[in-house]
C-alpha cells in the first residue's frame, strides 16, 4: 500500500499491511470448524468489517498494525488494548483475524 494514503481493508492484497482504527475490530460468534466444528457454540472471534480504513502510516486514531494473509488478517495490537466491540453476528464480508502478533 505504498503509494496509497488510506484504502478499505477489503482491498489490501496478501502480505500488504498497514494501520487501522482500534474501534475497526469487533468481536462475534465465530461457528467452530475441523473436529470440534458443533462445541463450543459460545466461542467468540474477532473481525474487521470490509469498509475499514487502513492507513500507509500510523496516526493517533490508526494505531493497529494489519497485515493481509491469505486466510484473513494479522493484528498487531497496542501494548494493553483489547478489541472489545461486541456485535451479535459478524457483517457481511468482514474479515476475521486470523492471527494477533
Amino acid at each position: 500500500m505504498a503509494n496509497r494514503a488510506t484504502i478499505p481493508v477489503s482491498q489490501l492484497q496478501a502480505g500488504e499491511e498497514g494501520y487501522c482504527a482500534m474501534e475497526a475490530i469487533y468481536i462475534a460468534p465465530s461457528a467452530p470448524t475441523g473436529p470440534e466444528e458443533g462445541r463450543s457454540v459460545g466461542d467468540t472471534g474477532r473481525f474487521v468489517p470490509p469498509d475499514a480504513e487502513v492507513h500507509a502510516e500510523p496516526t493517533p486514531l490508526a494505531k493497529v498494525r494489519i497485515r493481509r494473509l491469505e486466510a484473513g488478517l494479522a493484528l498487531h495490537l497496542p501494548s494493553g488494548e483489547l478489541p472489545t466491540r461486541y456485535r451479535p453476528q459478524v457483517l457481511p464480508g468482514s474479515m476475521p483475524v486470523v492471527a494477533l502478533e
